[in-house]
């Protein structure tokens, strides 16, 4: 097993192997970030709380926080007429939509199963001043708004981006 970062981005960092039992076997797992297939997760979508809760013989009150480290309104971006950089913003895109979307798949299934939903993300005003993937200045500004946001307790949404009351 190697020792690589917890976060495996395809293509910027190697793979993280997990060591699994399968078939009786020892085997090795390459696993790239999750981001690839969700950016959000909380539980598969067949879990009804409702049936759990009457067997259980409870009524609890649930609230789902998420935290997206995203824009999720629209951004212009001037690309350069090359297939690596349409490349590079078609894809930025797709996983940027692909987050939106799972933002309202949590939203339904919270509304399914009774839980609060709230979600806080990038406000739109917010100067994107990064100069490169893991800029330390962008990431402690973007840090220091997170934080005076949290404190204030008012950028928590009650629904998904673009959806302008609760269903």
């Amino acid at each position: 097993m190697c020792c690589s970062p917890p976060a495996a981005i395809p293509g910027v960092f190697p793979p993280v192997y997990i060591d699994v039992q399968a078939e009786g076997q020892i085997r090795e797992e390459m696993h790239v970030d999750g981001g690839t297939t969700n950016q959000v997760f909380l539980l598969p979508t067949q879990i009804r709380s409702g049936a759990m809760d009457a067997k259980l013989g409870i009524n609890p009150v649930r609230h789902l926080y998420i935290i997206r480290n995203g824009r999720v309104a629209p951004e212009f971006k001037a690309v350069k007429a090359s297939t690596l950089a349409i490349a590079g913003r078609s894809i930025s895109t797709l996983i940027k939509t692909q987050g939106i979307g799972d933002l309202y798949q949590t939203y339904e299934f919270a509304r399914q199963n009774g839980v609060d939903y709230n979600v806080a993300y990038i406000p739109g005003d917010f100067p994107d001043t990064s100069t490169e993937a893991f800029d330390p200045k962008y990431m402690s500004k973007l840090f220091d708004l997170g934080y005076k946001l949290g404190k204030s307790g008012t950028e928590w949404k009650r629904t998904p981006p673009r959806l302008s009351s609760p269903l």
